[in-house]
């Protein structure tokens, strides 16, 4: 090696000893060498610089510089470097970031770089180091490159979120973050090589196989487009992890890559399934709040209606006891009947009542027979005929006595009875009820009570057949307990059959029931 050197270095000199002016020339190639170069003097002082150093540096040093006053040198610990190349040895100093703006002698036009200094003695004849020439490298470039990758790599790592980076063509893991090896619960090591399709269950909940899904995906974020969707991985551990994956495409040189950020879903899972059992639980409260507003209401208006027809009962009854009314009499006959009405009025509300336990028990049964549905129609309006005849109104009755029925003739009449009342009770004096019965259909049959009473505000009839409900009708208060119509939907409905009502304020109501022509035995709600 040291021969080839010396024939290399003959054949330089051979060279130079056909140059005209050697000197010149070496002054030249000194002077516009494109590497930054300078000599010092053994003791440190610097003796010349050529162009390119003043080029990375901003400006040549000042004529008293020494190398080993210099400040900057000194502050980042090169001092040993220097000398051991002035004590001879040949020295590489690792890069480092030197700005000249910060000397003294230097103003404004210094630059901020980063180098690497080759430092080689130059000898006599003798052997002695006389001065030693420096080779700086201007490495600015890729210190930066190496500062900004630490940046991102630390952004990278520390990021809340899990991120992996992947191999857009085979799919395979090539890095992943802290948060990503704490999530998915592999060593680093572990989960790089590993495809997404390895860290996700066969299945998406939508059904497709993960390979094809998560291939597709990547190679719509391969064109460029930035996805975000729903992804279920799979834990280490087998645990299923539903997350948000937000894939984007990463330029590189070289290998195509594929950042995927992942979201862990559970957390909003859990805080949405919270969220959802406090709305229940507010629905909940609000149903028990009006459940319970409706019940007091329901025993206010229960106390008056049993304690008004009680009192007619008791002072009719004390009439009678203390014979201040003639036995034989019409007023005997009258306040009897008065006495009959309000007793069958409170027998009815405590049916009503009992009706309600049955069916919020679900023990209401049903008993059906061959019935006439005319006779019981006579036998209901009969029952509110002292109702009828007080207030003059005409009950009228158009049944069809070809319309063969199979009912629970008990049933049938609670619910003639509750429709008959109420249209008797909101229809003026001198009025006309109509009760109907009628084919619907081949395996149905339609009960109407027609009367020409006050009506309904459109508005109200939405709470007509719900329990406790009372409306109010024109100028008139709430009457009742609010339990007739919803006892009358539910036996009705438990039929399979439909309850409504169409009317209009000042034109009367039409109040109808469709029940089946064959009510099947021992129905029960």
């Amino acid at each position: 090696m040291v021969e080839e050197r010396m024939v290399e270095a003959e054949h330089v000199k051979q060279q130079l000893a056909q140059v005209e002016d050697p000197i010149a020339l070496l002054e030249s190639l000194f002077a516009e060498a494109p590497v930054a170069f300078a000599v010092a003097h053994v003791d440190g002082r610097c003796l010349v610089v050529n162009h390119s150093f003043v080029r990375l540096f901003g400006s040549a040093p000042p004529p008293d510089y020494n190398l080993f006053q210099d400040e900057i040198v000194a502050a980042q610990g090169l001092l040993p470097y220097v000398e051991r190349a002035f004590g001879g040895e040949p020295v590489v100093v690792p890069a480092f970031w030197y700005d000249a703006s910060e000397l003294a002698h230097v103003q404004a036009e210094g630059r901020r770089v980063s180098i690497e200094v080759s430092m080689t003695p130059l000898r006599d004849r003798a052997g002695a180091v006389q001065h030693v020439a420096l080779w700086y490298k201007d490495v600015t470039a890729e210190h930066e490159l190496d500062d900004e990758r630490n940046v991102l790599h630390t952004l990278f790592e520390v990021a809340p979120e899990a991120i992996v980076i992947a191999n857009a063509v085979t799919g395979k893991i090539d890095d992943a973050n802290q948060r990503a090896v704490e999530l998915f619960g592999y060593a680093r090591d572990d989960l790089r090589g590993l495809g997404h399709a390895e860290l996700s269950p066969p299945y998406q909940p939508d059904g497709r196989r993960s390979a094809e899904a998560i291939g597709a995906y990547v190679a719509i974020a391969r064109t460029g487009e930035a996805l975000e969707i729903e992804w279920r991985y799979r834990t280490r551990s087998g645990e299923p992890l539903p997350c948000q994956i937000r894939l984007a495409h990463v330029p590189t040189a070289g290998r195509v890559l594929c950042r995927v950020t992942v979201e862990d879903l559970r957390p909003r899972r859990l805080i949405e399934a919270e969220q959802a059992r406090m709305r229940v639980l507010e629905e909940q409260n609000r149903a028990i709040h009006e459940a319970n507003r409706l019940k007091s209401e329901f025993l206010a208006a229960m106390s008056h209606e049993v304690r008004t027809p009680l009192n007619v009962i008791i002072g009719f009854a004390e009439l009678l006891f203390y014979r201040h009314v003639e036995i034989g009499s019409t007023e005997h006959h009258e306040f009897l009947g008065d006495i009959l009405t309000s007793s069958r009025h409170l027998l009815q509300l405590i049916n009503d009542v009992l009706d309600l336990a049955k069916v919020e028990a679900g023990k209401l049964a049903f008993r059906p027979e061959p019935v006439v549905l005319e006779d019981l129609i006579a036998e209901v309006t009969g029952l509110m005929r002292t109702l009828s005849l007080r207030k003059r109104i005409r009950v009228d009755i158009e049944a069809d006595r070809a319309l063969a029925v199979v009912t629970d003739p008990a049933r049938f009449k609670q619910v003639l009875y509750n429709y008959l009342s109420n249209a008797l009770k909101f229809t003026p004096e001198g009025g006309r009820v109509v009760v109907r019965t009628s084919p619907e259909t081949p395996e149905s049959f339609r009960v109407e009570v027609e009367d020409t009473g006050i009506g309904i505000a459109s508005d109200q009839q939405p709470r007509l057949f719900v329990e406790f409900e009372q409306i109010t009708s024109g100028t008139h208060r709430p009457q009742g307990t609010g339990l007739g119509l919803a006892l009358t939907r539910k036996i009705v409905e438990a039929q399979g059959g439909s309850v409504g009502c169409r009317s209009e304020p000042g034109r009367g109501s039409v109040f109808h029931a469709v029940l089946p022509r064959r009510s099947r035995s021992n129905l029960a709600m």
